[in-house]
């Protein structure tokens, strides 16, 4: 038997881009062939821009980690729980150039100004809690396999998701524009919201092999209506070497 879920793609055909349900199956949780494991030793600098959870809200969340940390195999929680809007790290022209680096500081406030008047109120609705997906190539998912990571999920076609997501992808056009040499071919990659809660820190294993595995997250597809909502009133564009944005600097809030 094999986790299921339904989350929203990016289809492109015919240089046509559009949003298109796929089958999500999961069967094996890969934290280890998945470089998922090794990824959190990086040290790497990376910019983004994130809502960060408040306090409350991830003290809401500490409740399932223990559930999910029970099971057995060493689940590691992200230490400061965000959602992110547009990861700017992608771009090679972007990272360890001071002068890009203000070109963006400039240009993201601007963006916000002009379409927001700098009023940040989106409200987030996540569907389940469930293993992350593993992408390959092309951000193909790889065929019932999870990456090792845990992840609160949302889909696009909640109105509140759709706002925060399109956000996202009309900076990244902005961004595009003004900022071409940066920016060529850059876009928000998926049109879906999610938190990462951690992941395991433990060898490649079947989950359907512990039905206490199985039986956690079919009670997590439906999360529980105190986790969901979140407002998000605040957005980060912070600056970071490791992935769980424990070290973060501030460059600037946006309100």
């Amino acid at each position: 038997m094999l986790l299921e879920y339904i989350e929203d793609r990016y289809i492109t055909e015919k240089n046509i881009k559009y949003i298109d349900k796929s089958n999500i199956h999961i069967e094996n949780i890969c934290p280890a062939s998945s470089g998922t494991i090794a990824k959190q030793n990086e040290v790497k600098d990376g910019l983004t821009i994130v809502t960060v959870l408040e306090k409350d809200y991830s003290n809401k969340i500490q409740n399932i980690i223990d559930i999910i940390d029970n099971l057995g195999y060493n689940f590691i929680p992200t230490k400061r729980l965000h959602c992110t809007l547009l990861d700017l790290s992608s771009s090679s022209n972007l990272l360890g150039n001071k002068y890009n680096e203000t070109l963006l500081i400039d240009a993201i406030p601007e963006f916000f100004n002009e379409i927001y008047n700098s009023e940040i109120n989106f409200k987030l609705n996540f569907e389940c809690i469930r293993p992350g997906t593993w992408y390959g190539l092309n951000q193909n998912p790889i065929p019932n396999a999870s990456d090792g990571t845990v992840v609160l999920y949302g889909n696009y076609n909640d109105n509140g998701n759709k706002d925060f997501v399109d956000c996202g992808v009309n900076l990244a056009k902005v961004l595009r524009n003004k900022l071409p040499s940066i920016f060529e071919k850059f876009d928000r990659n998926f049109p879906t919201i999610w938190v990462t809660l951690g992941y395991f820190n433990h060898k490649d294993f079947q989950y359907n092999k512990d039905k206490n595995f199985e039986t956690i997250f079919n009670k997590f597809r439906q999360v529980n209506s105190e986790l969901s909502p979140i407002n998000v009133k605040e957005l980060r564009l912070v600056k970071y070497t490791k992935r769980s944005l424990e070290d973060a600097q501030i460059l600037f809030k946006i309100y």
